[in-house]
């Protein structure tokens, strides 16, 4: 399992290329269905389940191994650790995401409230 201080590094080079170029934020259809070139966590985690780190890690000065790291933590931290990335990453860059959606942390405080854990914001 990534830990969040495995991949922090990588996630720093990540954010560090798209605050560069926002664009690449929108390089696939997001499973949000509305182009958002935010920097939000919501948006990293769209990312990872398009394979956009692992496909083309190139675009986010990573390596193809790194960009596996990178969607094992989101994918780990999302249903076997009750999205614990939204937290962690907020900690660990806090100046850097902006807001998320609404209806993203309505979603994953519901699915928290229903195992009876405490949700997040």
């Amino acid at each position: 399992m990534s830990s969040i201080f495995e991949i922090k590094d990588i996630i720093n080079r990540v954010l560090k290329a798209i605050q560069k170029d926002r664009t690449l934020l929108s390089v696939k259809p997001k499973t949000t269905g509305f182009e958002d070139q935010r920097i939000t966590i919501e948006n990293l985690d769209c990312l990872a389940g398009n394979h956009l780190f692992d496909d083309h890690p190139e675009l986010f000065g990573i390596t193809k191994q790194e960009g596996y790291k990178v969607r094992q933590y989101f994918q780990e931290s999302s249903i076997k650790r009750n999205y614990i990335f939204l937290t962690e990453l907020r900690k660990e860059f806090p100046t850097i995401f902006e807001d998320e959606r609404q209806e993203y942390l309505d979603k994953i405080n519901s699915y928290r409230k229903s195992l009876g854990i405490p949700i997040i914001f």
